[in-house]
């Protein structure tokens, strides 16, 4: 899949004739908005696609370096974790046969945030730039999902904020971008012993492909 994306971006880049022109003190604001490709580490689950939105504010400092500000919305999930009635009976050693059988079975994690993002981006040509920076996020929404049954996650049993040091790459034409991105959260997702008992040391991780627009304000 990151090979997909990556094919994605460079044929575009490659065909790409006019890329964007901008001026030392340049600001831009914009909108952006794709495709979330998330999983959790240490998990045996299938990767979730969702939406990605965000908001940007950026400015150029000169021909080769400029900086910017995101703010958006970014899903993490992990599908059909098979947890088996093994590890039930290890994690919950007083839990009846019948609860173990019950609990048994495939589960389904995701986890929303809302985050800030800080770029440096470096323009190795006129308008294909790569950045890297620091990402603050915190949880609005998680949940696992098992037979049916939905259960909140957030308040409880996993940390509300994350943190990442996201890098990718990025080209603009004219006034439209392409973004291809990969983060990886350093801090692990369960806070609780309940929740480190599911998710045991994993952290959430994913790349996210997104087409924008820009908007020059000054």
């Amino acid at each position: 899949m990151k090979k997909f994306f990556a094919t994605i971006l460079l044929a575009v880049a490659g065909h790409m004739t006019v890329s964007a022109q901008h001026h030392v003190w340049d600001i831009v604001a914009g909108v952006k908005g794709g495709v979330d490709f998330g999983n959790f580490t240490t998990l045996k689950g299938d990767p979730t696609f969702s939406p990605h939105l965000a908001g940007t504010l950026g400015i150029y400092f000169s021909d080769k370096w400029g900086m910017n500000m995101e703010i958006g919305y970014k899903h993490y999930g992990t599908k059909d974790v098979y947890m088996s009635p093994e590890i039930i009976t290890l994690n919950y050693p007083t839990m009846s046969a019948s609860d173990i059988m019950f609990n048994a079975g495939n589960y389904d994690y995701s986890v929303s945030y809302v985050d800030v993002s800080y770029f440096a981006k470096y323009y190795v040509t006129n308008g294909l730039n790569l950045y890297g920076g620091f990402k603050m996020g915190r949880i609005i929404n998680a949940n696992s999902k098992h037979n049916g049954i939905e259960t909140s996650l957030r308040k409880k049993h996993l940390k509300t904020a994350a943190f990442s040091f996201p890098v990718g790459v990025e080209y603009e034409m004219n006034n439209v971008t392409f973004d291809l991105r990969y983060e990886y959260n350093i801090q692990k997702l369960a806070s609780s012993m309940v929740a480190h008992r599911m998710l045991g040391s994993a952290h959430a991780h994913g790349l996210t492909f997104t087409v924008g627009y820009l908007f020059q304000l000054i």
